[in-house]
């Protein structure tokens, strides 16, 4: 297992939880497998908080009951919850499209400014977690050759559209399902790729309003030796279980 002192250094990435509405048994499962894969970096790709009752899309029969010092309450639980888990870990959030809710929020109530925005009410200073406000003003979080993102597009060729537009490894949540797109460019000796690492959220979002789509849970481990190189793989989470890169299971349903 790698150390602090050691490469390659391990990371653990998940993309878009949505904080009170993550899925349970995919978010236990991967708490655990970070605490027997011991990490040196967490990171989490964006929407880590939903904030559906500050968003302006949703009627006031659907956010009824829903209040924003509970919301923040969930994440704080989780985060400790990470914390413990993966204590030696160095940590990072992105801010996603959700997360950025909360600013337009604070846009319309600036009497409240200092109290609400996500990375103050989830006291992501004192953790000593970093928080990368990549939704307002587009900072990236690079380690290595590997660059994160929440992500930008939805289209049908989005991990196309993130890996050309940006020209350097990217990888991103946002979309919630999972696709690869790799670029090698001429005089280059190597590619470049952008992929989409799924999402964390309960499939059964009420905006979904019961269609279909291509939400996939899932997380990724990333191994990085000095010069930036990288190599990572991808798990997919059925049901609250996957098997780990390292071969074990991992059951989120069972106590």
């Amino acid at each position: 297992m790698a150390t602090k002192e050691t490469w390659p250094k391990v990371g653990l990435i998940w993309p878009d939880v949505h904080v009170p509405v993550e899925d349970k048994a995919a978010v236990l499962a991967a708490l655990r497998y970070g605490q027997d894969l011991k990490p040196d970096i967490w990171g989490q790709l964006g929407d880590f908080m939903s904030l559906d009752c500050v968003s302006n899309k949703r009627s006031l029969r659907e956010t009824e009951g829903k209040r924003i010092s509970k919301d923040f309450d969930a994440g704080n639980r989780l985060l400790d919850n990470i914390e413990t888990a993966m204590p030696g870990a160095e940590k990072f959030i992105i801010q996603g499209n959700h997360d950025a809710r909360m600013e337009r929020y604070l846009d319309e109530h600036p009497e409240l400014e200092g109290s609400l925005e996500v990375e103050n009410a989830l006291h992501l200073e004192e953790r000593g977690i970093e928080w990368v406000p990549f939704w307002t003003t587009g900072k990236i979080k690079t380690i290595g050759k590997a660059n994160f993102i929440h992500g930008l597009y939805c289209n049908k060729y989005h991990a196309e559209k993130h890996v050309t537009h940006y020209g350097v490894n990217i990888f991103y949540g946002h979309v919630h399902g999972r696709q690869s797109y790799t670029v090698i460019r001429y005089g280059d000796n190597h590619a470049i790729v952008g992929e989409s690492l799924g999402c964390l959220c309960r499939l059964d979002q009420g905006y979904m309003r019961g269609r279909p789509s291509n939400w996939q849970h899932a997380i990724a481990t990333f191994w990085w030796w000095p010069n930036g190189n990288f190599d990572y793989a991808v798990t997919n989470i059925f049901g609250g279980k996957f098997i780990s890169p390292q071969g074990e299971v991992y059951d989120g349903n069972k106590s």
